[in-house]
């Protein structure tokens, strides 16, 4: 228990310390495992001299350099080799953030001895933790994913966490190589709970909704979008039906906002996409 304590004052002090190295609108710090500089190949790093992120079980970071044994990294010249000894848990505590506010979260991912996968979750730091999904991809190139996440309306206290774990494919997998991370990042998504009309009178069900989601209620001739949190439209189209289904095979996981448009006036509500 002490060392977990002590391994969480680390990654908040390394946070201090490292953030003004990266953008100040990535919530997290060394998503880009360019810190600390190492050789060329496949450097070992100590937990307690690895800034911002911790790791577990083992007690190490696999650093590799772009380009080590024929594996391009994916951003700047460095990356990480999570499953360098066990099924490991890497973790970094998000800052800035406040109860009900939207975030994205981008990463790079890529197998090492074929198909290999990832699970990521967030949640405070003594849990409960969110899955935010698996992340499956194979050895011929970096898959890159987004995730949109809203925080809690109550995270207490305790440090909000974000962490990456290897996931074994087999009973005999090796636990001592695989699953290469690069470039994570989290950013605050522009929309925010202010942005929602709580007179709109249109219902949306199921919210969250899986593979279709039903609009109903709604005026006689409207323009619906569905817009993600960085602000781009994913969805549009015309109605003049009061009652219209979409599916939302095409979406991701996470929260968006569905916007209703009819005679100059607009209404918004808040969609969640849990499959």
């Amino acid at each position: 228990m002490k060392r977990k304590l002590l391994n969480l004052i680390m990654i908040v002090t390394s946070i201090a310390i490292y953030n003004n190295a990266y953008s100040q609108n990535n919530l997290i710090c060394n998503g880009d495992f360019e810190e600390p500089e190492t050789g060329s190949g496949s450097v070992l790093v100590g937990s307690f001299d690895y800034p911002c992120w911790g790791i577990s079980p083992s007690s190490k970071f696999e650093v590799w350099s772009s380009g080590a044994y024929g594996v391009p990294g994916y951003s700047g010249e460095r990356f990480l080799e999570l499953q360098a000894f066990d099924f490991d848990t890497i973790y970094q505590a998000i800052t800035d953030i406040q109860p009900n506010d939207f975030i994205i979260i981008s990463f790079a991912h890529r197998g090492r001895l074929g198909y290999e996968k990832v699970g990521v979750q967030v949640g405070s730091a003594n849990g409960p933790f969110t899955n935010l999904g698996v992340f499956t991809d194979s050895t011929d190139q970096w898959g890159v994913h987004t995730i949109n996440h809203q925080i809690p309306s109550s995270i207490g206290n305790d440090d909000y966490l974000i962490r990456f774990y290897a996931i074994q494919q087999t009973p005999t997998s090796s636990s001592s190589m695989g699953n290469f991370l690069d470039d994570i990042k989290v950013f605050k998504g522009e929309a925010s709970l202010s942005n929602i009309d709580k007179n709109s009178n249109y219902l949306i069900f199921p919210n969250p909704a899986n593979n279709q989601v039903t609009i109903s209620n709604l005026p006689t001739s409207a323009i619906i979008s569905i817009v993600d949190l960085t602000g781009k439209t994913v969805y549009t189209t015309a109605t003049t039906q009061s009652e219209l289904q979409i599916s939302t095979n095409d979406l991701i996981n996470g929260a968006y906002f569905v916007k209703v448009e009819s005679n100059g006036n607009v209404a918004t509500e808040k969609l969640i996409i849990n499959k």
